[in-house]
């Protein structure tokens, strides 16, 4: 039997790490369990940054060693830019049967560095879909030790801070991603038929110019999957230029408000993306770093206890290169992925 975990991780690109983790320290605060990790497998440069429940590894190619632009890391950044890459979750259980299943569904795997694999055997650590074939990269990784809960050693880690003491007021277990389609019931049934998700809601939003269906994958990831209804939206655009790829990570707020003139302190604009801006805001500056949306009935709701219908959403395209200084510590952490 096939059980899949929690979300590990969704990993945004950049052109160098430390302007991205700068840029993320003063948006969230994030605590990390790794920083400007290098890894010589993938030729990249890595940190794990924890905001509330929810994990970004923020990731750039070690442009600085010699053959990094040729890895998978280094050509992606290449043809698509600063974006979203992938998807990583833990797998509780059936990790076998999951690998066989992929591939039984045409599916081709990847190990560490790019390597394909066509036994479980040659894993390294996690197994790697083919982009193509499950519209966006998925990481999948047997959980073992504490792996499975992977904030435990990070020291000061706590919902509660990114709840009541942040000004983005960001509700644990209440975020989404979202994953742009062109055929809106090929690429949820990939959710469907591969890692077992469950539909929980459907809606059109005439806003922001997307037909969606919303799935829980595995013990806390809700995903949803969003077809564009006309050509003129962002994810309309995004997925013109970069085909169907992850287009967004949305967060819940408890004050939107708050988060709102937080962002703006940052030197992020805000603009209207409705004719109800009280409802529909995006949260952009030259580089359409942030989205921000409120809503009468978010499908977060699905996944979190009760809380005002607020949302703040990351469309993490580009980020501002020129940044203050971060809150970071001054020393590299470890890797704990075991990878």
């Amino acid at each position: 039997m096939v059980t899949i975990g929690n979300m590990f991780h969704v990993i945004h690109m950049y052109d160098e790490l430390q302007p991205l983790d700068d840029w993320y320290d003063r948006i969230f605060a994030p605590k990390r369990s790794m920083l400007g990790n290098y890894s010589e497998t993938e030729k990249r440069d890595a940190s794990l940054c924890y905001i509330s429940d929810f994990c970004m590894e923020t990731m750039a190619p070690a442009h600085r060693v010699a053959g990094a632009g040729d890895m998978p890391v280094g050509r992606f950044h290449r043809r698509f830019g600063n974006h979203l890459h992938s998807i990583a979750w833990f797998v509780s259980d059936g990790m076998p049967e999951l690998f066989g299943r992929l591939q039984d569904a045409g599916v081709r795997l990847f190990t560490d560095g790019g390597g394909a694999a066509t036994d479980i055997s040659q894993l390294a650590a996690a197994a790697f879909t083919h982009p193509r074939d499950t519209k966006c990269q998925w990481e999948l990784m047997a959980a073992t030790g504490d792996q499975a809960n992977p904030t435990a050693r990070i020291e000061g880690w706590s919902v509660e801070f990114w709840r009541d003491k942040h000004a983005m007021g960001i509700l644990p277990s209440a975020w989404h991603i979202t994953v742009s389609a062109r055929d809106l019931d090929e690429v949820a049934g990939l959710y469907e038929r591969l890692l077992g998700g469950r539909v929980v809601h459907e809606e059109e939003d005439a806003a922001k110019g997307t037909r969606s269906r919303y799935l829980g994958v595995g013990g806390n990831t809700l995903i949803e999957v969003a077809s564009p209804t006309g050509s003129d939206s962002l994810l309309a655009r995004d997925l013109d230029s970069r085909g169907e790829i992850i287009h967004a990570v949305t967060f819940r707020t408890r004050d939107l408000a708050a988060a709102r003139q937080h962002v703006l302190a940052q030197g992020v604009g805000v603009e209207e993306v409705s004719p109800a801006p009280s409802s529909q805001l995006a949260v952009a500056d030259s580089h359409r770093s942030l989205h921000v949306r409120r809503t009468d009935d978010t499908p977060a709701s699905h996944l979190t206890a009760a809380g005002p219908p607020t949302s703040l959403g990351l469309n993490t395209t580009e980020v501002p290169k020129e940044v203050g200084a971060g809150s970071r510590p001054d020393r590299a952490l470890p890797d704990t992925r075991g990878r």
